[in-house]
């Protein structure tokens, strides 16, 4: 089992590094910057899945199952994934920290840790706030577009 999930996490990680050098082709054939195709389009193709459960799930009106879905894996980059990615970047000699010379980037973090707050503080959903946080996301990928 343990050399399944090894050859796996292998073959992502190859496949991440394929789709990183094609995305800095694509970007400059199509005019756009690495970090808006990087922030916006592959972090919505690479949680279609995530979208398309919770979308199946919130039919059946399994709203929390729907919230975990959603929640549960910016949860786990933001706690494990990228302190990993900053201590193991030292180790191979490219350091990277979290300091966000873009204040792009900054407002987009805070703005979502707020947002989610604010959903998940009163535990109802409508078709409205989904409707304003697809609002959110236009806005945002506007935001890293023109930055």
């Amino acid at each position: 089992m343990l050399i399944v999930l090894l050859a796996c996490t292998g073959a992502a990680a190859l496949q991440s590094e394929f789709v990183s050098g094609a995305l800095t082709e694509a970007a400059k054939s199509r005019g756009v910057t690495p970090l808006f195709l990087g922030v916006v389009v592959l972090a919505l193709v690479g949680t279609s899945s995530d979208i398309f459960a919770a979308v199946w799930f919130a039919r059946r009106d399994r709203m929390g199952l729907v919230m975990t879905l959603c929640i549960g894996s910016a949860i786990q980059i933001a706690l494990v994934v990228a302190p990993l990615l900053v201590i193991f970047s030292g180790v191979i000699g490219k350091p990277m920290t979290l300091v966000f010379r873009n204040p792009v980037d900054l407002f987009s973090i805070a703005g979502t840790a707020f947002i989610v707050n604010a959903i998940t503080r009163d535990a109802e959903t409508t078709w409205f706030v989904g409707v304003m946080l697809i609002g959110v996301y236009v806005v945002l990928a506007l935001a890293y577009f023109f930055s």
